[in-house]
């Protein structure tokens, strides 16, 4: 059996090659994957990313699969449908994903509730969506690792190959990988020396989008240096691919199409598509011209491979494309194609593909062999050719229709998801998805839901992604306050209503729901005379009293299981070495000596004594801190670092942290009679390369006069697997308070 790896690029389009004529962008490493495959030129997809990849995944197309759209409760294939992984992992294949998914981020729908064994994923549509941590930036992220979110080191395309990598290295079985980069997606953000080549090309944008696919193209090479190097390139089946038309290439080159992302003309739909096998005899360039469909891949895939199907399963749309490979050249040639998208159908919005014919809209004829820009509308000329295709349109709409209004129901109260985390990028009823939504939308929608396990439940709804801390009222970013003075929740049409406090950053709901209801549930803040001013973009659900393996996410606390309210972490800039220290501090450590003195050392991460900066940090005090990855410069060292007992004689205990942000792993604790009572982790972050430490107050004044000790541990050997801390100290100030506001998101910004 061959092993399969999937690339799939986003928003890259057909001219965002060097070999398809990009006069600008150099791509030497997928030209030279262009020279050594079959190639679709002619192959079309949905204009926008969720409808692709539902067609992808299961082979149907995206109003019968049900993810017709990126949001609005429209991008979840239907649980019914089994999808690509689950085909490969039903015949003995290791299933592996990395990177972008966007078809569901509650279960049933993501990656590993849909036959992946291994994923490490974004949420919705990757960084800048709601659903995504609020500080993503592409550099030194946090990413789902199944169903726990994990910080990783790195630019997330290099992370992404890289993890891939590491993956396949260990498996002993035939594999299939499905690496689909957030890349070349807004935001465009790439280091320096990508973007460079491009500098000029109508303003930041183009040089930076350029700059991404130009890290792909070298991302693909060491792939495929790695695979010929452990002898996995000849019986590996590699496919690369794009979602849909360019996001921005288009300013500079669109290989003569009209159109882009979004557009029912072949500049929206018509991408690359390059398959190579040696093995199979697919290893030398050839260009196949018939048209084909996103919907094909699945079945060309189990046609190649061999693969055993269930019986019972829905019939697919697409059309296996071996016969193509094989060369027979007249096979599929008279079949036809819809393009058609959105959260709501419409009908005649779209495209109808027959051999060289594009019915665009219903009411547009191109011939593109003779016109590829579609500049000519030739409807009126050819009443024969407009006729078959509307009669095919006709056709395909009557076998769409029983399932395309289907509702798509996350389920709750279910050991495999144990805090429901619902975010306004899959809610339905309004397009709120991003920042700007968030800043504007007051239209609330809701969410369907099944619940599995009957019970009382914990509603708890946000504004803010928790992790900001910001109030109801507050304003992060572009977001302007708002007046909210009340909450509403709504499940099945019932309300309750609360009041808000100023401070509050969150408002929680107890309800009660039955095993099998399904239910619509939405939340609303509202102003002081019931005015809804937006929704709760971030709503957790959590069955009061279920048991969970992993930390409980509910009104977003937990951390090794000690309540949010406990920590008293507070986001704070990353200082310099001018914060002023109070007068009243009582010093617990600096680490400015030569040993730890009667710090107690388990493991081998902390060394001997604390490390120099070695000038890779940002942030701390002084000459030497503790940092468990410059003692070794290595993860893979674990290990504690305790402090002797000592009594609390201050409101505050105050410290600078950095390096991992894996709770229980690399953190810090308070430990009162041998139980943690407080708990704070890194950020994972750098800054121009320098990693960021920043001031953490502990509140603890209701320890006063207690015996205490302060546990640094480092439990985690893979990426950000370190912890650092500087100067511990007591205090009736906060350092949050004393260091300078707005600092911080200067301080973090990458050297792009």
């Amino acid at each position: 059996m061959p092993n399969v790896v999937f690339i799939l690029t986003d928003d890259q389009g057909y001219g965002d090659l060097s070999a398809h004529g990009n006069p600008v962008l150099k791509t030497p490493k997928l030209d030279a994957l262009r020279d050594e495959s079959v190639c679709f030129t002619d192959f079309h997809v949905a204009p926008m990313c969720t409808p692709t990849r539902g067609e992808l995944m299961t082979g149907i197309d995206a109003f019968r699969n049900g993810a017709t759209a990126v949001c609005e409760g429209r991008s979840l294939p239907r649980r019914e449908l089994p999808m690509m992984p689950q085909f490969f992992k039903d015949n003995g294949y290791a299933t592996g994903h990395f990177g972008k998914w966007h078809l569901g981020d509650n279960y049933p729908y993501r990656p590993h509730d849909r036959g992946f064994d291994e994923s490490i994923h974004n949420k919705a549509w990757g960084i800048g969506s709601l659903s995504e941590h609020w500080e993503n930036d592409a550099f030194d992220d946090q990413y789902w690792h199944n169903n726990e979110l994990e910080s990783f080191e790195g630019y997330n395309t290099d992370v992404f190959f890289q993890k891939a990598m590491d993956w396949i290295g260990k498996q002993e079985r035939p594999f299939f990988v499905f690496l689909p980069t957030t890349a070349a997606h807004a935001p465009f953000n790439v280091a320096k020396n990508y973007s460079k080549p491009y500098q000029g090309q109508r303003g930041r944008a183009v040089p930076n989008f350029f700059g991404m696919i130009a890290n792909i193209d070298e991302n693909v090479a060491k792939l495929d240096a790695f695979l010929e190097d452990r002898g996995l390139k000849e019986n590996t089946i590699l496919i690369f691919m794009t979602d849909n038309g360019t996001v921005r290439g288009h300013a500079v080159f669109n290989a003569g199409m009209r159109g882009r992302k979004t557009s029912q003309y072949d500049g929206g739909h018509r991408v690359p598509f390059f398959l190579r096998w040696p093995t199979g005899g697919y290893d030398k360039h050839r260009d196949v011209g018939t048209l084909a469909h996103s919907t094909d891949l699945l079945p060309s895939l189990i046609d190649l491979c061999g693969l055993k199907t269930r019986k019972g399963g829905a019939a697919f749309d697409g059309r296996s494309l071996r016969p193509l490979l094989e060369g027979k050249a007249n096979a599929l040639e008279d079949r036809k194609v819809v393009v058609q998208y959105r959260a709501e159908f419409k009908p005649w919005s779209g495209a109808v593909l027959w051999k060289k014919w594009r019915l665009v809209d219903g009411k547009e004829l191109y011939d593109v062999a003779a016109d590829p820009g579609q500049k000519k509308n030739i409807y009126d000329q050819h009443p024969d050719v407009v006729r078959t295709l509307r009669d095919h349109y006709q056709r395909w709409v009557t076998r769409v229709t029983p399932v395309m209004g289907q509702k798509n129901y996350v389920s709750v109260g279910t050991p495999r998801e144990v805090t429901t985390w619902l975010s306004s990028c899959n809610w339905t009823g309004s397009y709120a998805d991003n920042w700007g939504n968030l800043a504007r939308q007051n239209t609330p929608g809701h969410w369907n839901l099944k619940v599995e396990a009957g019970g009382d439940y914990r509603v708890s709804m946000y504004m803010f992604h928790p992790e900001a801390n910001v109030p109801l009222n507050g304003s992060l970013r572009a977001v302007p306050p708002r007046p909210v003075a009340q909450a509403r929740l709504l499940v099945g049409g019932k309300a309750t209503t609360v009041p808000t406090s100023p401070g509050d950053t969150h408002v929680t709901f107890d309800i009660r729901l039955k095993k099998g209801q399904r239910v619509a549930l939405s939340g609303h803040f509202l102003d002081k005379a019931g005015k809804v001013l937006s929704g709760a973009f971030y709503t957790f659900l959590q069955r009061i009293g279920a048991d969970s393996k992993t930390p409980s996410v509910l009104e977003y606390v937990s951390v090794a299981g000690i309540p949010r309210a406990a920590q008293k972490r507070i986001k704070s800039p990353a200082p310099n070495n001018t914060d002023a220290i109070p007068k009243d501090a009582l010093l617990i450590a600096d680490f400015e000596g030569d040993s730890y003195g009667d710090w107690k050392i388990t493991g081998t991460a902390f060394g001997s004594r604390p490390s120099s900066t070695k000038d890779r940090v940002t942030g701390h005090r002084g000459r030497s801190l503790v940092d468990t990855y410059l003692v070794g410069e290595s993860d893979e060292p674990t290990g504690t670092l305790t402090s002797p007992s000592f009594t609390i004689e201050r409101k505050l205990l105050n410290f600078l942290i950095g390096g991992g942000k894996t709770p229980g792993k690399t953190c810090v604790n308070l430990v009162v009679d041998g139980k943690r009572v407080r708990t704070a982790v890194g950020s994972a972050r750098k800054s121009r390369g320098r990693k960021i430490m920043r001031w953490v107050s502990w509140d603890v004044g209701e320890l006063m006069g207690r015996q205490v000790q302060v546990e640094i541990v480092d439990r985690r050997s893979e990426g950000w697997g370190h912890i650092m801390v500087d100067h511990v100290f007591q205090s009736d100030r906060s350092m949050a308070d004393i260091a300078a506001p707005g600092r911080r998101r200067n301080a973090e910004r990458r050297d792009r």
